[in-house]
């Protein structure tokens, strides 16, 4: 919330900086107003250890391994990634050894807390380890069966709406009551299983890379 604010304030005097200066070229004009947007948060990241939210809560990121600030490059991937994907980048944080999201695993960071030593016990959290008494299937076919099954749902979502969502709807956005209920719950079908499908995936919990429980003698 904090970092929205700041960013609106940043947008602001972006707009106001590069609008107020003529350059007398709309490249160099476009490239002065987005240049503070695109470098706030990479910036921050980079000579700080996180943005402002980060501070507030307490945590900060670090590159995987080492105890030390990522660098200026690291945090622009990290920035990009995080953008580009959204919030589908955050499904990995329920599956990841480290809770790692896509962005933090494409640019070799994590998110750790600042003094842990701060925190009640029930909020410091391991990192995850598979169980000794079941045999996991390879990462690679885990990943592709998940893949598999978010395709299947998003095809069996696509022909719900194909099938029950007029093309007024769909396109012009003129929906009757029951339309926007059924947009409605095939939005919710669609973002429970890309939150749930890799969870369960990962743990070895779907038909084609189900884990396998060893005998214990």
């Amino acid at each position: 919330m904090v970092d929205s604010l700041v960013l609106v304030a940043v947008v602001a005097f972006s707009i106001a900086i590069g609008t107020s200066i003529d350059l007398k070229n709309d490249v160099y004009q476009s490239a002065l107003i987005l240049m503070p947007i695109i470098l706030f948060e990479p910036v921050l990241v980079s000579l700080t250890g996180g943005n402002i939210g980060h501070h507030l809560m307490g945590i900060c990121i670090r590159k995987v391994g080492a105890n030390k600030k990522i660098n200026i490059f690291q945090a622009l991937v990290r920035t990009f990634f995080k953008l580009f994907l959204g919030v589908p980048s955050l499904i990995a944080i329920l599956t990841s050894k480290k809770r790692q999201a896509v962005h933090d695993f494409l640019s070799m960071s994590l998110v750790v807390v600042k003094d842990p030593a701060s925190l009640p016990g029930y909020e410091v959290l391991d990192e995850r380890t598979e169980s000794l008494d079941c045999k996991y299937p390879g990462k690679v076919r885990r990943l592709v069966v998940v893949g598999g099954y978010l395709l299947l749902s998003m095809l069996f979502a696509s022909m719900i709406s194909f099938f029950l969502v007029s093309e007024m709807c769909a396109f012009r956005q003129v929906c009757s009551q029951l339309e926007s209920s059924m947009q409605f719950l095939i939005s919710l079908f669609f973002w429970v299983s890309a939150f749930v499908l890799p969870w369960l995936g990962w743990s070895g919990r779907l038909y084609g890379a189900r884990r396998i429980r060893l005998e214990v003698y």
